[in-house]
């Protein structure tokens, strides 16, 4: 059971993009709810890619995952972006995070086009019925986000079934129950999708929900000192062989209800001791470069 924890520094030879502080929800579990406000009103396309170019000859960057807000809202510099990285470096891996905004179906032709050059679309879905999806995601659009994910799925014979993952978080009152989590991954079974990510959420502390606790008879080890993410098919006994699916799971550092046990704290020493640093890099909608996540405006130099 191999485990993989980005604070480890695993996806070193990444880069998020925040293309857009702006989004067509309103989740209450956003982890970007938190963050900076909006450094451009629309993607500074032409900065950005600046930015892209720097990193790709000074660290040898390689992976790019494009994030929101939501990326599709901008769909013609979506467009433009990822034809420029991809001239910049034309084996660099390029994904996309979305919840399916209304662009995907007013908008088919600019979809495809950049389905054909990515590498990964991400997509957020977090209920098996559309209107329970839409509410969790507290939609401003009521069209069905499931329809358009299957006519994703099968498209042209499946043609972009590899390159999508379909995310869903653990959601209370919703996906919390290892019925719901059947009930969600016989529905993604039943269209096609080959990749799922099981989400426990972040600095949700009484919204808190547990895999763990979920299905307590297989216990899982520290999502911190073993890692974040594993892939989870055996515990579903065969059922789902056909479908990858990974679980990502909080720990301490990102949800306060959660305590360290003693070979967390040992790898916290260890790291400080060793002054470990993550290569991570953000770029910002404005092109800007940080090293971290941004919380607040004074952060921005």
């Amino acid at each position: 059971m191999k485990m993989i924890n980005s604070c480890d520094d695993f996806y070193k030879n990444s880069v998020d993009i925040r293309f857009t502080k702006h989004c067509d929800n309103d989740c209450d579990f956003c982890i970007e709810k938190k963050g900076i406000g909006n450094l451009a009103y629309s993607p500074e396309v032409k900065e950005i890619t600046s930015s892209i170019n720097k990193l790709i000859h000074d660290e040898k960057k390689d992976t790019f995952l494009i994030l929101g807000g939501e990326p599709f809202l901008f769909i013609e510099d979506l467009l433009q972006l990822v034809k420029n990285i991809k001239i910049l470096k034309n084996d660099a891996k390029i994904f996309i995070t979305t919840s399916l905004p209304y662009t995907f179906v007013s908008m088919k032709k600019e979809v495809n086009e950049i389905m054909d050059i990515i590498d990964g679309l991400n997509v957020s879905i977090h209920y098996f019925e559309s209107e329970k999806n839409n509410e969790i995601l507290n939609a401003s659009s009521d069209h069905n986000r499931l329809e358009v994910l299957e006519d994703l799925l099968l498209y042209k014979g499946g043609k972009y079934s590899n390159k999508i993952r379909v995310a869903f978080n653990l959601v209370k009152g919703f996906i919390c129950l290892g019925v719901a989590i059947y009930s969600m991954l016989e529905y993604l079974k039943g269209i096609g999708c080959k990749h799922v990510k099981i989400q426990e959420l972040q600095d949700a502390e009484e919204n808190y929900v547990s895999f763990e606790k979920i299905f307590k008879y297989h216990k899982l080890k520290s999502p911190y000192y073993h890692g974040c993410q594993t892939k989870i098919n055996y515990i579903f006994n065969g059922d789902y062989d056909n479908m990858e699916i990974i679980l990502k799971r909080s720990c301490f550092m990102t949800e306060k209800t959660l305590k360290a046990n003693f070979k967390d704290l040992s790898k916290v020493i260890f790291k400080k001791v060793l002054n470990k640093q993550t290569s991570l890099k953000i770029i910002y909608e404005n092109g800007l470069v940080f090293n971290s996540w941004l919380k607040e405006k004074k952060d921005v130099r």
